[in-house]
Protein backbone atom coordinates (compact mmCIF):
# COMPACT_ATOMS: atom_id res chain seq x y z
CA UNK A 1 0.00 0.00 0.00
CA UNK A 2 1.33 3.33 -1.11
CA UNK A 3 3.42 5.09 2.69
CA UNK A 4 2.90 2.02 4.20
CA UNK A 5 6.13 0.12 5.58
CA UNK A 6 6.94 -3.21 6.84
CA UNK A 7 9.49 -3.13 10.00
CA UNK A 8 10.40 -6.81 9.71
CA UNK A 9 8.37 -8.00 12.75
CA UNK A 10 5.92 -10.75 11.76
CA UNK A 11 2.68 -12.05 13.93
CA UNK A 12 3.04 -16.04 14.66
CA UNK A 13 1.62 -16.92 11.11
CA UNK A 14 4.22 -15.53 9.33
CA UNK A 15 2.11 -11.87 8.57
CA UNK A 16 4.25 -8.73 8.64
CA UNK A 17 3.33 -6.24 10.67
CA UNK A 18 3.52 -2.62 8.87
CA UNK A 19 2.39 1.37 9.60
CA UNK A 20 1.53 4.22 7.54
CA UNK A 21 4.93 5.91 7.65
CA UNK A 22 4.05 9.01 5.72
CA UNK A 23 1.69 9.78 8.27
CA UNK A 24 2.87 8.87 11.54
CA UNK A 25 6.79 10.42 10.59
CA UNK A 26 4.69 13.66 9.86
CA UNK A 27 3.95 12.98 13.29
CA UNK A 28 7.53 12.42 14.81
CA UNK A 29 8.75 15.35 12.97
CA UNK A 30 6.23 17.68 14.48
CA UNK A 31 6.83 16.08 18.36
CA UNK A 32 10.69 16.63 17.90
CA UNK A 33 9.76 20.62 16.78
CA UNK A 34 8.16 20.36 20.11
CA UNK A 35 10.30 18.75 22.06
CA UNK A 36 12.73 21.22 21.08
CA UNK A 37 11.32 23.77 22.61
CA UNK A 38 10.14 21.34 25.99
CA UNK A 39 13.58 21.27 26.34
CA UNK A 40 14.50 24.97 25.77
CA UNK A 41 11.82 25.48 28.48
CA UNK A 42 12.72 22.95 30.96
CA UNK A 43 16.42 21.96 30.66
CA UNK A 44 16.23 19.12 32.49
CA UNK A 45 19.76 18.17 32.73
CA UNK A 46 19.38 15.81 34.70
CA UNK A 47 17.48 12.52 33.14
CA UNK A 48 17.90 10.37 36.04
CA UNK A 49 15.59 12.78 38.12
CA UNK A 50 13.48 13.25 35.50
CA UNK A 51 12.70 9.34 35.73
CA UNK A 52 12.88 9.46 39.35
CA UNK A 53 10.36 12.25 39.59
CA UNK A 54 7.71 10.58 37.01
CA UNK A 55 7.46 7.49 39.11
CA UNK A 56 7.39 8.69 42.65
CA UNK A 57 4.78 10.64 44.65
CA UNK A 58 3.18 9.77 47.69
CA UNK A 59 1.69 6.56 46.05
CA UNK A 60 4.10 4.17 47.62
CA UNK A 61 2.74 0.71 47.59
CA UNK A 62 5.11 -2.54 46.14
CA UNK A 63 4.06 -1.51 42.42
CA UNK A 64 5.64 1.77 42.63
CA UNK A 65 8.78 0.59 44.59
CA UNK A 66 9.34 -2.21 41.74
CA UNK A 67 8.83 0.70 38.97
CA UNK A 68 11.72 2.60 40.90
CA UNK A 69 13.79 -0.22 40.96
CA UNK A 70 13.32 -1.25 37.51
CA UNK A 71 13.71 2.53 35.81
CA UNK A 72 17.38 2.70 38.00
CA UNK A 73 18.02 -0.64 36.30
CA UNK A 74 17.52 0.93 33.20
CA UNK A 75 19.42 4.02 33.83
CA UNK A 76 22.58 1.55 34.67
CA UNK A 77 22.15 -0.68 32.26
CA UNK A 78 21.97 1.28 28.37
CA UNK A 79 22.49 -2.79 26.89
CA UNK A 80 19.42 -3.67 25.70
CA UNK A 81 19.60 -7.76 25.88
CA UNK A 82 17.35 -10.47 26.60
CA UNK A 83 19.06 -11.07 29.65
CA UNK A 84 18.67 -7.35 31.16
CA UNK A 85 14.80 -7.68 29.86
CA UNK A 86 14.70 -10.48 32.50
CA UNK A 87 15.97 -9.08 35.35
CA UNK A 88 14.01 -5.98 34.23
CA UNK A 89 10.77 -7.97 34.44
CA UNK A 90 11.80 -9.90 37.44
CA UNK A 91 12.26 -6.57 39.23
CA UNK A 92 8.81 -5.09 37.63
CA UNK A 93 7.12 -8.60 38.70
CA UNK A 94 8.61 -8.83 42.43
CA UNK A 95 5.70 -9.48 45.37
CA UNK A 96 3.51 -9.12 42.85
CA UNK A 97 2.82 -12.82 41.10
CA UNK A 98 1.13 -16.02 41.93
CA UNK A 99 3.02 -18.96 41.61
CA UNK A 100 1.26 -20.26 38.73
CA UNK A 101 2.74 -17.40 37.27
CA UNK A 102 6.47 -17.73 37.67
CA UNK A 103 8.60 -17.98 35.10
CA UNK A 104 10.63 -21.01 35.07
CA UNK A 105 13.97 -20.75 36.77
CA UNK A 106 15.90 -21.36 33.83
CA UNK A 107 13.75 -20.18 31.45
CA UNK A 108 13.79 -16.45 29.51
CA UNK A 109 9.85 -16.80 29.06
CA UNK A 110 6.76 -18.62 29.32
CA UNK A 111 6.42 -21.83 28.22
CA UNK A 112 2.74 -22.72 28.49
CA UNK A 113 -0.13 -20.39 26.91
CA UNK A 114 -1.54 -17.13 28.37
CA UNK A 115 -4.81 -14.74 27.91
CA UNK A 116 -4.40 -11.68 26.91
CA UNK A 117 -6.60 -9.87 29.85
CA UNK A 118 -7.20 -5.93 30.69
CA UNK A 119 -7.07 -4.30 34.05
CA UNK A 120 -10.02 -6.15 34.73
CA UNK A 121 -9.18 -9.56 33.70
CA UNK A 122 -11.49 -9.75 30.40
CA UNK A 123 -10.46 -10.44 27.19
CA UNK A 124 -8.08 -7.52 26.13
CA UNK A 125 -8.51 -8.91 22.29
CA UNK A 126 -10.89 -11.22 20.13
CA UNK A 127 -10.04 -14.23 18.03
CA UNK A 128 -6.85 -16.31 17.85
CA UNK A 129 -5.69 -12.97 19.39
CA UNK A 130 -6.99 -13.41 22.54
CA UNK A 131 -4.16 -15.60 23.38
CA UNK A 132 -0.26 -14.92 23.43
CA UNK A 133 1.35 -16.30 20.53
CA UNK A 134 2.22 -20.20 21.12
CA UNK A 135 5.03 -20.11 23.19
CA UNK A 136 7.35 -22.04 21.19
CA UNK A 137 7.43 -18.82 19.16
CA UNK A 138 7.85 -16.35 21.84
CA UNK A 139 11.82 -16.95 22.00
CA UNK A 140 12.02 -16.36 18.09
CA UNK A 141 9.99 -13.64 17.73
CA UNK A 142 11.68 -11.82 21.26
CA UNK A 143 14.79 -11.80 18.76
CA UNK A 144 12.96 -10.52 15.88
CA UNK A 145 12.05 -7.74 18.07
CA UNK A 146 15.80 -7.45 20.03
CA UNK A 147 17.05 -6.67 16.29
CA UNK A 148 14.46 -4.70 15.43
CA UNK A 149 15.42 -2.56 18.17
CA UNK A 150 18.83 -1.87 17.30
CA UNK A 151 17.42 -0.10 13.82
CA UNK A 152 18.92 3.16 13.38
CA UNK A 153 16.60 4.43 10.08
CA UNK A 154 12.79 5.01 11.84
CA UNK A 155 12.38 7.77 14.42
CA UNK A 156 13.53 6.66 17.80
CA UNK A 157 9.57 8.06 19.30
CA UNK A 158 8.43 5.80 16.76
CA UNK A 159 10.30 2.71 17.12
CA UNK A 160 9.82 2.48 20.57
CA UNK A 161 6.27 2.91 20.45
CA UNK A 162 5.99 -0.61 17.52
CA UNK A 163 8.17 -1.94 20.19
CA UNK A 164 6.14 -1.73 22.88
CA UNK A 165 3.06 -2.94 21.17
CA UNK A 166 4.56 -6.08 19.61
CA UNK A 167 5.82 -7.06 23.19
CA UNK A 168 2.17 -6.63 24.33
CA UNK A 169 1.55 -8.92 21.06
CA UNK A 170 4.04 -11.57 22.09
CA UNK A 171 3.04 -11.50 26.03
CA UNK A 172 6.33 -13.15 26.83
CA UNK A 173 5.22 -13.63 30.33
CA UNK A 174 2.14 -14.88 32.03
CA UNK A 175 1.58 -11.45 34.09
CA UNK A 176 3.33 -7.63 34.24
CA UNK A 177 3.33 -7.91 30.63
CA UNK A 178 1.68 -4.46 29.80
CA UNK A 179 3.85 -2.85 32.49
CA UNK A 180 6.89 -4.19 30.95
CA UNK A 181 6.36 -3.30 27.73
CA UNK A 182 5.49 0.28 28.69
CA UNK A 183 9.64 0.28 30.75
CA UNK A 184 10.73 -1.40 27.71
CA UNK A 185 9.82 1.67 25.29
CA UNK A 186 11.20 4.30 28.07
CA UNK A 187 14.42 1.77 27.93
CA UNK A 188 14.31 2.32 24.32
CA UNK A 189 14.20 6.19 24.43
CA UNK A 190 17.10 6.40 27.14
CA UNK A 191 19.27 4.54 24.53
CA UNK A 192 18.24 7.42 22.10
CA UNK A 193 19.44 10.15 24.01
CA UNK A 194 15.35 11.26 23.69
CA UNK A 195 13.78 13.37 25.97
CA UNK A 196 11.30 14.03 28.38
CA UNK A 197 11.97 10.15 29.14
CA UNK A 198 8.74 9.63 31.24
CA UNK A 199 6.76 11.55 28.97
CA UNK A 200 5.10 8.44 27.25
CA UNK A 201 4.73 6.42 29.89
CA UNK A 202 2.96 8.85 31.73
CA UNK A 203 0.35 10.34 29.50
CA UNK A 204 -0.59 6.82 28.14
CA UNK A 205 -2.08 5.87 32.02
CA UNK A 206 -4.88 8.60 31.61
CA UNK A 207 -6.62 7.21 28.96
CA UNK A 208 -6.84 3.77 29.54
CA UNK A 209 -10.13 3.39 27.49
CA UNK A 210 -8.22 4.77 24.26
CA UNK A 211 -5.09 2.64 24.71
CA UNK A 212 -6.78 -0.07 24.88
CA UNK A 213 -9.04 0.59 21.82
CA UNK A 214 -5.53 1.64 19.82
CA UNK A 215 -3.92 -1.80 20.92
CA UNK A 216 -7.16 -3.95 19.32
CA UNK A 217 -7.14 -1.99 16.28
CA UNK A 218 -3.49 -2.45 15.77
CA UNK A 219 -2.71 -6.03 16.65
CA UNK A 220 -4.34 -7.01 13.28
CA UNK A 221 -1.59 -5.98 11.34
CA UNK A 222 -1.61 -2.39 10.77
CA UNK A 223 0.41 -0.39 13.99
CA UNK A 224 -0.74 3.11 12.68
CA UNK A 225 -4.04 3.38 14.96
CA UNK A 226 -1.52 2.64 18.11
CA UNK A 227 1.56 4.34 16.96
CA UNK A 228 -1.25 7.79 16.11
CA UNK A 229 -2.71 7.72 19.38
CA UNK A 230 0.69 7.26 21.36
CA UNK A 231 2.06 10.84 19.67
CA UNK A 232 -0.70 12.12 19.63
CA UNK A 233 -0.77 11.43 23.86
CA UNK A 234 3.00 12.31 23.94
CA UNK A 235 2.18 15.69 22.60
CA UNK A 236 -0.63 16.45 24.51
CA UNK A 237 1.71 15.50 27.66
CA UNK A 238 4.22 17.88 26.17
CA UNK A 239 1.92 20.85 26.25
CA UNK A 240 0.75 20.18 29.45
CA UNK A 241 4.39 20.13 30.87
CA UNK A 242 4.62 23.77 28.95
CA UNK A 243 1.79 24.97 30.30
CA UNK A 244 2.73 24.09 33.93
CA UNK A 245 6.44 25.68 33.32
CA UNK A 246 4.80 29.02 32.56
CA UNK A 247 2.64 29.11 35.86
CA UNK A 248 5.04 27.19 37.62
CA UNK A 249 7.12 30.41 37.09
CA UNK A 250 4.60 33.19 36.70
CA UNK A 251 3.56 31.65 40.89
CA UNK A 252 6.24 30.42 42.27
CA UNK A 253 4.43 27.05 42.42
CA UNK A 254 6.24 24.55 44.65
CA UNK A 255 6.77 20.94 43.59
CA UNK A 256 3.74 19.91 45.64
CA UNK A 257 1.26 22.75 44.07
CA UNK A 258 2.79 22.06 40.57
CA UNK A 259 1.87 18.49 40.98
CA UNK A 260 -1.85 18.91 41.78
CA UNK A 261 -2.07 21.52 39.11
CA UNK A 262 -0.25 18.66 36.71
CA UNK A 263 -3.38 16.59 37.97
CA UNK A 264 -5.80 19.06 37.53
CA UNK A 265 -4.49 19.53 34.07
CA UNK A 266 -5.27 15.87 33.26
CA UNK A 267 -8.58 15.51 34.93
CA UNK A 268 -11.65 14.48 32.62
CA UNK A 269 -13.79 17.38 34.35
CA UNK A 270 -12.30 19.88 36.70
CA UNK A 271 -14.33 18.95 39.71
CA UNK A 272 -12.87 18.09 43.17
CA UNK A 273 -14.13 14.46 43.01
CA UNK A 274 -12.58 14.05 39.58
CA UNK A 275 -9.23 15.22 41.55
CA UNK A 276 -9.92 13.05 44.12
CA UNK A 277 -10.35 9.98 41.51
CA UNK A 278 -6.99 11.12 39.59
CA UNK A 279 -5.37 11.09 42.51
CA UNK A 280 -6.21 8.29 43.88
CA UNK A 281 -5.25 6.62 40.84
CA UNK A 282 -1.63 8.11 40.64
CA UNK A 283 -0.87 8.48 44.17
CA UNK A 284 -2.88 6.30 45.69
CA UNK A 285 -4.17 9.14 48.24
CA UNK A 286 -7.97 9.64 48.49
CA UNK A 287 -7.68 11.65 51.47
CA UNK A 288 -10.05 14.35 51.40
CA UNK A 289 -9.27 16.58 53.67
CA UNK A 290 -5.73 16.32 52.15
CA UNK A 291 -6.53 16.85 48.26
CA UNK A 292 -8.42 19.71 49.94
CA UNK A 293 -5.48 21.50 51.28
CA UNK A 294 -3.57 20.92 48.21
CA UNK A 295 -6.33 22.99 46.49
CA UNK A 296 -6.67 25.95 48.64
CA UNK A 297 -3.16 25.97 48.20
CA UNK A 298 -3.37 26.80 44.67
CA UNK A 299 -6.94 28.94 45.56
CA UNK A 300 -4.52 31.38 47.95
CA UNK A 301 -2.13 31.71 45.01
CA UNK A 302 -5.20 32.84 42.46
CA UNK A 303 -4.16 29.98 40.07
CA UNK A 304 -7.93 28.66 39.79
CA UNK A 305 -11.18 29.03 41.18
CA UNK A 306 -13.64 26.63 43.12
CA UNK A 307 -17.35 26.93 42.51
CA UNK A 308 -18.80 25.50 45.81
CA UNK A 309 -22.39 24.73 44.10
CA UNK A 310 -21.25 23.23 41.02
CA UNK A 311 -17.48 21.81 42.39
CA UNK A 312 -16.29 23.27 39.24
CA UNK A 313 -12.37 23.94 39.27
CA UNK A 314 -11.14 26.53 36.79
CA UNK A 315 -7.48 27.03 35.55
CA UNK A 316 -7.33 30.81 35.94
CA UNK A 317 -4.63 31.50 33.24
CA UNK A 318 -6.36 28.82 30.45
CA UNK A 319 -9.37 30.75 31.17
CA UNK A 320 -8.08 34.25 30.34
CA UNK A 321 -6.87 32.63 27.31
CA UNK A 322 -10.18 30.86 26.21
CA UNK A 323 -11.92 34.40 26.55
CA UNK A 324 -8.82 36.33 24.51
CA UNK A 325 -9.54 33.40 21.70
CA UNK A 326 -12.91 33.88 22.08
CA UNK A 327 -12.83 38.00 21.79
CA UNK A 328 -10.14 37.73 18.79
CA UNK A 329 -12.38 35.15 16.74
CA UNK A 330 -15.70 37.19 17.74
CA UNK A 331 -13.80 40.46 16.24
CA UNK A 332 -13.37 38.48 12.66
Amino acid sequence: MFGYTTIGLKNQHGKSFYYNSRKISKKAEELDRLIKRFRFLESYSEPKREIHDGIIGEYNNQTRENQTEAYKFILNHPELTEENLHTLYKLLSKKQLNEDSEIEEDRLYRQHGVYILDASQSLLLTGDMDKGVDPSLVPELMKDLFAFLERKDIDPFVKSQIAHLYFVYVHPYYDINGRTARALSLWSLTRSGKEPYTIIGRGLSFNREGYLKSVKKSLKGDMTPFLDYSLDTLKKEILIQIKLHTLRKKYSLTAEESETLELLFKAYNKTLEDLIDIFYYQRGLNDREVITRKLLQLLEKNVISYDENTGEIKILDMEKKKKSYRRTYESR
